[in-house]
């Protein structure tokens, strides 16, 4: 059972690979504009993780970083140079916080949205949890890519664009408005359908894990009432302890006041004895 799922998964991460490297050679995979390129390549990225889990993701997501370095080598625009460490565009030249740029957003991109999906799928079906973990994993990813081109390129970005540093966080918040906004929503509704249509397929969600929390918290409560049990028993033991150590007590201190009460009555006889009867002297004196 083991060895044909694993078989299957090799099989549906080639058809992946086949379908990042068609949209690579051709203008669907990347839709030039002035300062970035629209993309769909993250779209295979997200439905690979959340199909076949967040290390395939993850792997398909270096495939998709590789072919950036590779389309901004191959056909470089004014800022390509923030994902290729291998051109100068305008004077500024790419170095290896470029591949920084190209490869680990799209490496996380990957495992996000198989983390995600996993985490949805506990709480509902498979289409939405599938559309929630797309649009979400592709916005990380959009905010991922900006920031850092944001603190590792920043001056040189704004420059490439004809614009001031100043003005370039106004800039990139644009750019996830308008680019960021449709690539999610793309990738969301994508992969709505694909996770949907592939629902019986899917790796069951394991019941321990989404009952964890459930079963940890019954532990605790019955770990509280064991704690209660014991501390009810003590008292009650100790309860008894004091009433025993009374009731011994009680007998003995009853015997030592008679013991007292005799020796007294005793005394008091014996005295009386004294007082009455005449001594021998007083007798021989008569």
């Amino acid at each position: 059972m083991k060895r044909s799922t694993k078989t299957r998964n090799m099989a549906y991460f080639a058809l992946f690979i086949a379908i990042e490297l068609v949209l690579t050679m051709t203008p669907l995979g990347y839709i030039r504009t002035p300062m970035l390129s629209i993309t769909l390549m993250h779209i295979p990225v997200i439905v690979c993780g959340a199909i076949l889990g967040p290390a395939y993701g993850a792997g398909l997501g270096l495939l998709f970083g590789l072919t950036s370095v590779y389309n901004a080598t191959a056909a470089p625009t004014a800022a390509s140079f923030v994902f290729s460490p291998f051109i100068t565009v305008g004077g500024i030249s790419g170095n290896w916080s470029s591949l920084i740029i190209a490869l680990v957003p799209r490496i996380l991109l990957g495992a996000i949205a198989g983390w995600l999906f996993n985490a949805f799928r506990r709480k509902m079906k498979p289409g939405m949890a599938g559309l929630f973990s797309g649009v979400i994993a592709t916005l990380c990813h959009t905010l991922m890519v900006l920031s850092l081109i944001y603190f590792l390129w920043g001056e040189q970005y704004a420059a490439a664009l004809g614009s001031s540093y100043a003005l370039l966080f106004g800039l990139l918040a644009t750019t996830v408005v308008t680019n960021g906004l449709m690539e999610a929503a793309a990738a969301g509704l994508i992969n709505m359908g694909v996770c949907r249509a592939m629902a019986s397929q899917l790796k069951p969600v394991k019941k321990a894990d989404a009952k964890a929390g459930k079963v940890h918290s019954e532990a605790k409560v019955i770990t509280s009432d064991q704690n209660e049990s014991e501390k009810t028993e003590t008292e009650k033991a100790e309860t008894k302890d004091g009433e025993s150590q009374i009731h011994t007590e009680a007998p003995a201190a009853e015997a030592e006041k008679t013991e007292a009460a005799e020796v007294t009555e005793k005394t008091e006889a014996a005295e009386k004895t004294e007082i009455t009867e005449p001594s021998p002297a007083l007798e021989a004196a008569e």
